[in-house]
């Protein structure tokens, strides 16, 4: 069951993330089968 909660708080962090990136990527790093890690990398364009 703890496992659940880790993946649904990983998952709801990602969702969180996705919708706050304009530009960029978003890095997810799983080790055994779990999130471990999300890096967000975002850019701005000037124009």
């Amino acid at each position: 069951m703890s496992e659940n909660k880790n993946l649904d708080a990983g998952l709801e962090q990602i969702k969180k993330e996705l919708s706050s990136i304009k530009y960029g990527s978003l890095h997810i790093t799983v080790q055994d089968g779990v999130i471990v890690l999300i890096e967000k990398n975002e850019k701005y364009k000037i124009r």
